[in-house]
């Protein structure tokens, strides 16, 4: 198609093909020969030549070759652009936040294609966007744009702009949208929990186009046992110690009695909205009797105290998987030389987690120098179960027979238990082979004997000790069922013992077999590697790996660096990096996972920016960057490995792209590799002490702790986002402080670019919602990507 400005002079030439005999070339118009003469016309070199170009020369013209052979013809359409004219400009409106609303620009002149129309906001061009459901689409044809559920980001000055080939661009008059916002809460109130006899406010803001009056009433309370009950009416006369100022409730020196349900209720000419939420009065633990330092001659009976109290009333669990009684006493029975060393008595409750510990000292009987523990601070293991056991006792008083005699039928009890346990799932186990049953496969997983601790976080009901005096992690279900997001079943007593013999010899790993290839980063544990090992994969003679090592001596490091061990150990999805062995016989403690030969999704989609840009027969140096079906894929991956992870009640807690390795095959696997102070540094940040993916974390995880599947949602959300910008930073245009802020104001969102798909951009939104219980679950979110990448799912 040739476009030739009115008036002015327009030629193009034709390139006749060979012949025998040579080909007579010729120009025609509907059929009719054009002459050498006019203002139309054909010259002997074959071209085209129209002076003063009309409106009436648009139409085909043919060049046409002909000889005894036969005829051939090439054609061309041209069409005549004249200067547009706008008829009727855009018109200013004001319309509702959440309605619908329409521009019209009407103009004459050339139709589409040879005109095409576009929209300026506030200056900036409006991109087209591909599929009419857009938030903002416009037509190019004839002009109309609509914006859907319109935000008060919407409001701003429109033009219409018109574009004609071959003539000057065409601006309308502005039109301004006005946006009437909707009366809401601004940030939305939600659930909280008060300290005891501390102060504290909760402000409620409504925004609106009207002003708004904000009010505070309780609409219920919460007894003792935690149970709601609503009142009748709304009470609005608060105690003395309680104040509602301009929408702020001011606590001061909360009591219990203040627990309950209060509502915020917001009044303008808009109309009335309200919200309610719970508050608890609680008390963090707080210890009254702590574990003491004791030394005792060997085989001397030790008993240590544990006593805390709180509200609700906390959990108490010592390190070690005993019976508990309600006072939380400890029982060591005859402890030899291995059980020296600090015992943890931990408690928590809604309010948090404290530890006090308690130093085990034994006296040898042939000298009189006390073994304290080889490494004093980390937690011994048992020889036997029966070791140590957990009475009920007065504190005050002394060993009694009635104590002892409860010590001897929880020990026999729990031989008698063990035994139908056995039984039992033997039985069940038979079964489910023959059934081909979806349930759990064991694994085991042999910590670091004497070089850390268990991790506070752990289920103490689910840690064994082995026979040679070695403490093991929690074993679970190794697999979850793929089309459901619940649970997995735990697995029997009997199916770890039978498996630990061989779980022992495939872990533990000789260090001397690793070989250095490169020093990956470092983050708050120590320094990560990449390494190769031979035999750590089946299908591989010599696997090139991540090798993480334990250098942190401190207490929380090594909680973290246990509990990302025993995840990688117990979930074995294909898109979860595998645990392959474990070098514990000396220090460093040494953790070899699975890795891929792409590396970090967040160094592939840095790397693939630079693609395009590359010079010609460079591109090898740049991997290309993802197709729209490669991200749909990755997300599907992902969301399954991480609904496998939530099923077994892991938080990941760190998910982004750089935690996320790729293969050359657009394979890829979630995995930590925690660079939190050398490559990714600037993706992380101190805050109360703790290291954290500031950027990646939902308001719940920053201020309250409050760590879960949903806080993972929030992150994957991100992760998307880092996918359609190519590896960018969230909110790089913010400071850490400001990201903090505006998390505290719930008012930080991610700028969503023009080139993501419209699927994906509601997906984000609902990802990063503020309150955790409106954002999906990956079990969701993994039949939506399923559904994507559909054969019959069209493309992005």
């Amino acid at each position: 198609m040739y476009v030739i400005s009115q008036g002015k002079r327009f030629e193009v030439a034709c390139i006749p093909p060979t012949g025998q005999p040579t080909p007579n070339v010729y120009w025609t118009r509907g059929d009719v020969p054009i002459g050498d003469q006019g203002r139309v016309r054909a010259t002997d070199d074959y071209s085209l030549i129209i002076d003063s170009a009309r409106a009436d020369d648009k139409g085909e013209y043919d060049c046409v070759a002909e000889n005894l052979a036969g005829i051939k013809k090439g054609t061309i359409f041209v069409h005549v652009s004249k200067p547009p004219v706008i008829e009727r400009h855009p018109s200013s409106l004001e319309v509702e936040e959440g309605s619908d609303a329409r521009m019209d620009c009407s103009f004459r002149g050339n139709e589409y294609p040879v005109t095409l129309i576009e929209w300026e906001k506030d200056q900036t061009l409006i991109a087209q966007a591909k599929h009419r459901s857009a938030h903002r689409h416009y037509f190019p044809d004839n002009g109309t744009l609509f914006i859907r559920s319109v935000t008060v980001s919407d409001a701003g000055e429109y033009t219409c702009i018109v574009k004609t080939h071959e003539q000057h661009v065409v601006y309308s008059q502005p039109a301004l949208l006005r946006v009437r916002e909707r009366l809401k809460f601004s940030p939305r109130p939600v659930d909280r929990k008060l300290e005891l006899h501390s102060d504290a406010h909760i402000p409620c803001r409504a925004v609106g186009y009207a002003p708004a009056k904000v009010k505070w009433v309780q609409v219920g309370r919460i007894t003792e046992q935690g149970a709601v009950v609503r009142f009748g009416q709304p009470v609005a006369n608060f105690p003395s110690h309680i104040r509602d100022k301009e929408g702020v409730l001011y606590f001061h020196q909360t009591r219990f009695e203040d627990s309950g349900l209060y509502m915020c209720v917001a009044v303008s000419s808009q109309g009335v909205i309200n919200v309610t939420i719970k508050i608890e009065v609680i008390v963090s633990p707080v210890f009254e009797l702590v574990p003491a330092n004791v030394t005792v001659e060997e085989e001397q009976d030790v008993w240590l105290h544990c006593s805390v109290r709180g509200t609700p009333r906390p959990t108490v669990q010592w390190t070690f998987p005993f019976r508990k009684f309600s006072n939380n006493t400890l029982v060591l029975l005859t402890p030899s030389m291995e059980q020296a060393g600090k015992y943890n008595c931990m408690a928590g409750n809604k309010g948090g987690f404290k530890r006090h510990e308690g130093l085990v000292c034994i006296k040898l009987k042939s000298s009189n120098i006390s073994h304290c523990g080889r490494h004093v601070g980390l937690q011994r293991s048992f020889a036997s179960r029966e070791a140590a056991v957990v009475l009920q006792m007065d504190p005050g008083k002394g060993i009694t027979l009635t104590t002892i005699g409860i010590a001897c039928g929880a020990a026999a009890g729990y031989i008698l238990l063990a035994v139908f346990l056995v039984s039992y799932c033997g039985y069940r186990r038979r079964r489910s082979r023959l059934a081909k049953s979806s349930q759990c496969v064991p694994l085991q997983v042999q910590a670091a004997a004497g070089k850390m601790g268990i991790a506070n976080g752990l289920s103490l009901s689910s840690v064994q000790a082995s026979g040679n005096g070695e403490l093991l992690l929690p074993v679970g279900a190794s697999s979850c069922n793929q089309n459901s997001s619940s649970a997995c079943v735990s697995s029997s007593i009997s199916s770890r013992r039978t498996r630990l013999t061989t779980t022992l010899e495939r872990l533990q790993y000789p260090r001397e077999y690793l070989q250095y290839v490169s020093t990956l980063g470092s983050g708050i544990y120590g320094d990560v590697y990449l390494m190769k090992g031979g035999q750590l994969k089946e299908d591989e003679a010599v696997s090139t790996v991540v090798v993480k090592s334990l250098l942190s001596k401190d207490d929380f490091a090594q909680t973290e660096f246990l509990k990302e061990m025993e995840m990688h150990a117990r979930c074995d999805h294909p898109n979860m990096a595998r645990l392959l062995g474990i070098c514990t016989m000396s220090e460093p403690v040494l953790v070899i996972l699975e890795y891929l030969d792409y590396g970090n999704l967040k160094h592939y989609l840095q790397a693939s920016r630079h693609y395009r840009s590359s010079l010609p027969g460079q591109h090898s140096s740049y991997p290309p960057p993802l197709s729209p079906a490669q991200m749909r894929s990755i997300a599907l991956q992902t969301s399954e490995a991480m609904d496998h992870l939530s099923c077994r009640r892991f938080v990941h807690k760190d998910f982004a792209a750089r935690n996320v390795l790729i293969s050359s095959k657009y394979f890829v696997k979630v995995t930590h590799l925690n660079l939190n102070n050398d490559q990714f540094l600037a993706e992380y940040y101190t805050y109360r002490n703790l290291v954290l993916p500031l950027r990646w974390m939902p308001d719940e995880a920053l201020f309250d702790d409050d760590w879960s599947m949903k806080s993972d949602v929030w992150s994957f959300g991100v992760f998307l986002w880092e996918m359609c910008t190519m590896g960018e930073l969230p909110y790089q245009s913010l400071s850490n402080d400001q990201v903090i802020d505006a998390l505290k104001r719930r008012e930080l969102r991610l700028s969503l670019p023009a080139s993501m798909p419209v699927q994906w951009r509601h997906l984000v939104c609902k990802c990063t919602e503020t309150n955790s219980k409106e954002r999906p679950t990956f079990g969701e979110l993994r039949e939506l990507f399923l559904a994507q990448t559909s054969p019959v799912q069209s493309d992005i």
